[in-house]
């Protein structure tokens, strides 16, 4: 689908999305059955900041960033930009789409490729994820396509999914379980809560948790003693 712009995504209410970004990313992780987080390879390249909102998904064609440019000139305030960079060493984003992006209000932006210009990315506390840095440019010759479902980070993400991201990395959502999924993290960051503050008056994990049982159910021997006197050569 190379040559395709599709102008239009579907946004789901805002309230969601300020609710998501709320959650804990490794509780929408786990609610949604531990699937839709991106390669661990893709990092933030600036920590303390989170980001929620739709993606504007781009397919860059090799060592060119034009659909980038074509769908961050899309994209509206509060959403994502998501884009397949095709695993180059070229850099498809830098300062100046930041300065652009952030001047727009977009959410921030998740690179399956490199970035360059981190100075200018930090200064302006823009949400960035990318697999590497490089200093190599791209071209801005050859149309890929915006708006179709693309591959980022080993998950595929469509148009309109939910993009959320914090230091520990980015989680896609798909569009439809959103409102689904942020009940069940809340749920479950309630949950978190209670058990941290029984480990703060000192209980263990492995107390709160019940994992005694789970090790009696599996058949775990316990032996009283020092290994050194009970296992002698």
């Amino acid at each position: 689908m190379n040559n395709v712009v599709i102008l239009e995504i579907e946004r789901i209410s805002p309230t969601i999305i300020k609710g998501l970004k709320t959650s804990c990313i490794a509780s929408i992780h786990e609610v949604m059955g531990r699937i839709g987080a991106l390669d661990s390879e893709i990092k933030p390249i600036d920590f303390g900041l989170k980001m929620a909102g739709p993606a504007i998904t781009a397919l860059n064609m090799v060592g060119d960033n034009l659909a980038m440019h074509r769908a961050l000139a899309l994209a509206k305030p509060g959403d994502v930009l998501v884009v397949n960079a095709q695993g180059v060493r070229n850099a498809t984003w830098g300062g100046m789409v930041t300065i652009s992006a952030k001047s727009r209000k977009i959410a921030g932006v998740v690179i399956d490729g490199n970035v360059r210009d981190i100075e200018v990315i930090k200064k302006n506390k823009f949400p960035v994820y990318a697999r590497a840095v490089s200093v190599a440019g791209a071209v801005k010759e050859t149309m890929g396509a915006v708006n179709i479902p693309i591959q980022c980070g080993g998950v595929v993400v469509f148009p309109g999914d939910i993009v959320v991201g914090d230091d520990d990395g980015v989680v896609v959502i798909p569009r439809k379980m959103a409102p689904d999924v942020l009940r069940m993290a809340q749920e479950r960051d309630k949950k978190e809560k209670e058990l941290a503050k029984k480990l703060r008056q000192g209980k263990t994990p492995y107390e709160v948790l019940g994992l005694e049982k789970l090790l009696h159910e599996k058949g775990v021997r316990e032996i009283q003693g020092p290994f050194n006197k009970l296992f002698k050569k």
